[in-house]
């Protein structure tokens, strides 16, 4: 776990709350808002986009290597 693990949670607590939205753009200015990359009612701009959009596959990459004990045939990263 790197440094944006949350380590005070309960056992059994999600990790973080429901988004409001499911629009993947809202979440990721929301989420540079939050830690100061663009200001508030920006719009994140395509680079961070590109940015956050790898940074999404590095995740999926890492967790193509376990499988998903509810689907025999997927792997975690399938469902990322």
């Amino acid at each position: 776990m790197g440094f944006l693990a949350k380590v005070d949670r309960d056992e059994g607590e999600p990790t973080s709350p429901e988004p409001a939205t499911r629009d993947p753009l809202e979440l990721l200015a929301r989420e540079a808002v939050r830690v100061g990359l663009i200001r508030e009612g920006d719009k994140p701009d395509q680079m961070l986009v590109d940015f956050w959009m790898s940074a999404i596959d590095a995740g999926a990459a890492v967790a193509d290597r376990f499988l998903n004990p509810e689907h025999d045939e997927h792997t975690i990263g399938d469902d990322i």
